[in-house]
C-alpha cells in the first residue's frame, strides 16, 4: 500500500525536510500548499521579470470559441471622428467588479493612443500580509480592501507582456501591483486598422499572491 507521503495525504508539516536542503523552509510551504490545491491553474507559463514574476494564462484554442464571454477584447472604430477604441467586456477578479466598468453597457471602453501593436492588461493593487519579521507572505493584508477601485485597465505598446506597471510585494514591501495580461491588439499598417490578435484572460478568475510564485490565476467556482 503507498505511504500517505506518496499519495500526498500526509500533514503538510510531515512533508517539509529542513535539514541539509538548499530550499527555504517557507518556500517549501508554499510549493507544498500549491500541491495539494485543488482548484485547477489558468497559468499557462510564466516570466521572471526584474519586478516580479508575470503568469500568463493560456492561449486560446485556435478555430475554437471561448464559451465565456467575460474580459473579452474587441475593437472599433468611431465613424465620425475615425478613432479606434479598445473594449473589455464585463469580467470578475475574486468576485470584484472593477468600478472601470460601464454601469449599462457592462464593458470598460478606451481609446487607442498607441500606433502599433498593444498589450491589454488588468491593473491589480495588491498589499499582501506580513509575519514577525516584517516579510510578506502569501494572500492579501487583512485590513486591505480590495475593492472594485483596485482594479484598473493599461494599454501599452506590445512588448510580450512585460507590463511597466508590474511591481509585485516582495520581501519586506507588502505593497505593490500585478498586471494580468487580457491580449494583444496588431495594428495593420497598410490599412491603418487594428484587430484583436490574441485573447488571454477568460473567464471570471481568481488570483492569490504568493512570494515564491508571484500572482497566480485560478479558475472562479461561479
Amino acid at each position: 500500500m503507498p505511504s500517505k507521503y506518496t499519495i500526498g495525504n500526509s500533514p503538510i508539516g510531515r512533508r517539509i525536510r529542513n535539514k541539509s536542503n538548499s530550499v527555504s523552509g517557507f518556500a517549501q510551504v508554499e510549493r507544498e500548499i500549491g500541491r495539494v490545491q485543488s482548484v485547477p491553474s489558468l497559468v499557462g507559463r510564466s516570466r521572471q521579470l526584474p519586478n516580479g514574476t508575470l503568469h500568463l494564462p493560456p492561449k486560446a484554442q485556435a478555430g475554437g470559441e471561448s464559451v465565456c464571454s467575460a474580459w473579452r477584447l474587441s475593437v472599433s472604430k468611431d465613424a465620425d471622428s475615425g478613432i479606434w477604441s479598445y473594449s473589455v467586456k464585463l469580467g470578475l477578479l475574486n468576485d470584484v467588479r472593477s468600478s472601470a466598468f460601464d454601469t449599462e453597457t457592462d464593458t470598460y471602453q478606451e481609446d487607442i493612443v498607441v500606433v502599433g501593436d498593444v498589450q491589454v492588461g488588468l491593473k491589480v493593487a495588491l498589499k499582501a500580509p506580513v509575519n514577525a519579521s516584517g516579510y510578506v507572505m502569501p494572500g492579501s493584508d487583512p485590513t486591505f480592501e480590495d475593492g472594485p477601485d483596485t482594479l484598473t485597465f493599461v494599454a501599452e505598446e506590445f512588448s510580450d507582456y512585460q507590463f511597466v506597471d508590474l511591481n509585485l510585494p516582495n520581501t519586506t514591501t507588502p505593497d505593490g501591483v500585478a498586471v494580468i495580461p487580457i491580449g494583444k491588439i496588431t495594428y495593420d499598417t497598410e490599412n491603418q486598422s487594428y484587430n484583436v490578435a490574441q485573447q488571454r484572460l477568460k473567464c471570471n478568475v481568481n488570483g492569490i499572491y504568493t512570494p515564491v510564485n508571484g500572482y497566480v490565476l485560478y479558475e472562479s467556482v461561479i
